[in-house]
């Protein structure tokens, strides 16, 4: 077997498992959020995470491992894989030839002087023989389609860490927004039933696009899924906007809170509420 393929499938297996390495570590702040998060959405995408980062280090470590293990099984597959498949070539014979000689006959006269005529008749015959083996070549079916191969799926890439500077400050309430200068209209902390949605208006500075930031709301202590969210921040470092919610069923009466954090930290809560109709 070939001492060097043996040590080729060897370097590979190091390389994998050095790889691991790399999905372990990120797995274990996502593990030490998910145990230290405020918010229970939060802990559970820290951990999601965390889950698929791990994951992915198993399966780097235990392919390194069997490839190490059986390196020099793998080796003389891949040899007998590259090897080429010696080709049998036939060459033609001929056969040797054939003389047939013919017997000179004497033909004897009265005269003095015998004469005698052989006429001897030599033939030759080559027959080559040639014997040629057809090669068959496997068409594909009509109608088959190429195999398709299915890209390995990329782990989720883990937020932009917030900076020390990161602030979110609250600023007002309101049924709507002006949509010319983006500022409050009719704010408030008390609002009719038939508001058809409640924005939440603040400003920022020291922020980062791609920061993890949570806007949770909640009725009478009760989250509300429909309206809370936990994305990516997309709106730069410093200015002011609003996010609103506009439940498809209406508002029900009751007293809300909106929790705003980035990342663990709390900024602030707003609070309104809805009055009976």
């Amino acid at each position: 077997m070939n001492e060097l393929a043996v040590g080729q499938v060897r370097w590979v297996a190091y390389v994998l498992m050095l790889l691991s390495l790399l999905p372990f570590g990120l797995s274990i702040p996502n593990f030490s959020r998910a145990r230290r998060a405020t918010y229970y959405i939060i802990r559970r995408q820290a951990l999601s995470r965390a889950s698929r980062w791990l994951l992915l280090a198993v399966l780097l470590l235990f392919s390194g491992l069997v490839l190490l293990l059986a390196a020099p099984s793998v080796a003389g597959l891949i040899e007998q894989v590259a090897r080429p498949t010696p080709t049998t070539t036939l060459t033609p014979t001929p056969a040797a030839p054939t003389a047939t000689p013919e017997t000179p006959t004497p033909s004897l006269t009265r005269s003095p002087t015998p004469t005698m005529t052989p006429s001897p008749t030599t033939t030759a015959t080559l027959t080559p023989t040639v014997t040629l083996t057809p090669t068959v070549v496997a068409s594909p079916p009509v109608g088959a389609s190429p195999p398709v191969t299915s890209p390995l799926a990329t782990p989720e890439p883990s937020p932009v860490p917030a900076s020390d500077e990161a602030r979110i400050e609250f600023m007002a309430v309101a049924p709507a927004r002006n949509e010319e200068n983006g500022l409050p209209v009719n704010p408030g902390d008390t609002f009719p039933p038939d508001v058809s949605a409640i924005y939440i208006f603040f400003r920022y500075e020291g922020m980062a696009n791609g920061v993890e930031r949570t806007f949770a709301w909640y009725r009478e202590g009760q989250y509300l899924e429909r309206c809370s969210q936990t994305a990516s921040w997309a709106w730069g470092d410093r200015g002011r906007t609003s996010y609103f919610c506009r439940p498809a069923e209406g508002w029900e009466p009751g007293d809300y809170e909106v929790r705003v954090s980035v990342e663990d930290e709390l900024q602030f809560v707003a609070t309104f509420t809805i009055t009976e109709p």
